[in-house]
């Protein structure tokens, strides 16, 4: 196994390249799914470390099977196959896989690129939302009203942030730590530091606990997210307004609640505070999430040197899931999508050793890790 974080970056993403046509990249049925566009962003993090340009087009291929010269789906009035679903579905979900969109506007300029970018912007702001503002995580046919789900803030933060980078517009800024806010006030856990992956204003869920709406357990991965949406956020939000040190203090919050949970492997668990269950299991790709907050926190000044052990040990655990197989590389234990559940629906979910999910967040953590290793 190379140890080389940005050359075993690059060896998974070649194998998967060349391997797999933009369509055949799984799940086939969903054509416009953000578990294909974190991928994405990751072979663009890559490119930008390399300069090789076969990874930046290869996203610009998956782009331009998506979208015409008019910035319009070419699917947007077929279903996901086997359902009744349409492939542009209105949730918090069908904003994420947009973000590729910036860099290849950055790089060809192409309008079509700023046309959907704009258009996905405006159905961000179509979302409906709590009596507090906060965005309905999943709005179509109203499946999920009242929920905001932790997952959600990754799905939308990220991108509004790189909309203000392009058009300069403050209401983005606002709109951003709105979210960001409201999602930390309902979610939180005063007394482990943690988020729960829920939260239900009108406590109808059959999750949801009748008091508080939350949700009643700490899933890895959307933490993860979350730390992700703070490190990405802070990256790039301006320091002068009051809201940064706001936003810090939560990155170094959820930061060091979650090393407190961190395994002996390096790796963090499904229900990252139940370690002790004998049906709870290692999860990877929330592993990743965690390695690629605490080294871009690390590289951004936000944490201190005494992090850095984390990170490694992060970095260690992932190595031990790492598989190759053939002409293939896999990662074992990532945990397929889930929605919002008690504790025995998030260890029985399904596990992958290629889902996206997985190895999408691999390659993220892999070039920011590679960043604080050079």
């Amino acid at each position: 196994m190379n140890k080389n974080p940005l050359s075993l970056a690059c060896e998974i993403c070649d194998c998967i390249i060349s391997g797999n046509e933009v369509q055949q990249l799984e799940p086939i049925r969903k054509k416009w799914f953000y578990a294909h566009a974190l991928f994405m962003c990751g072979l663009q993090r890559l490119y930008e470390l390399t300069s090789d340009v076969k990874y930046l087009e290869y996203t610009k291929e998956w782009a331009d099977s998506k979208i015409d010269e008019n910035g319009e789906f070419y699917f947007k009035n077929e279903c996901i196959e086997g359902t009744d679903y349409p492939c542009f579905c209105p949730q918090l979900d069908s904003v994420q896989p947009g973000l590729p969109l910036f860099k290849l506007y950055e790089i060809y300029g192409e309008g079509k690129y700023r046309k959907a970018i704009e258009n996905l912007y405006q159905f961000l702001l179509t979302a409906p939302t709590t009596s507090d503002g906060g965005y309905y995580h999943y709005w179509y046919m109203n499946k999920f009203p009242s929920q905001m789900w932790l997952d959600g803030l990754y799905m939308a933060e990220p991108f509004t942030m790189e909309y203000y980078l392009l058009n300069r517009e403050e209401k983005c800024l606002d709109m951003i730590w709105k979210q960001i806010r409201l999602m930390t006030e309902h979610n939180l856990d005063e007394n482990t530091g943690l988020l729960y992956h829920g939260w239900d204003e009108s406590k109808n869920a059959k999750w949801a606990d009748k008091e508080t709406g939350r949700s009643k357990e700490f899933w890895g991965r959307s933490i993860g997210w979350y730390c992700v949406t703070l490190a990405d956020i802070l990256e790039e939000f301006p320091k002068d307004r009051g809201e940064y040190q706001k936003m810090l203090q939560m990155f170094l919050n959820i930061i060091d609640s979650v090393i407190h949970y961190q395994d002996k492997s390096g790796l963090w668990f499904q229900v990252i505070d139940k370690a002790s269950e004998k049906d709870n299991w290692t999860e990877s790709s929330c592993t990743c999430l965690f390695l690629y907050s605490l080294s871009k926190g690390l590289r951004l000044g936000l944490l201190s040197k005494k992090y850095e052990q984390f990170a490694d040990s992060a970095y260690n655990g992932v190595l031990s899931v790492v598989k190759k197989d053939g002409n293939k590389y896999l990662m074992e234990n990532i945990s397929t999508g889930v929605n919002v559940g008690d504790y025995d629906y998030y260890v029985g979910a399904r596990k992958s050793n290629s889902d996206l999910h997985g190895i999408g967040s691999l390659i993220l953590a892999l070039t920011e890790y590679s960043k604080i290793k050079q």
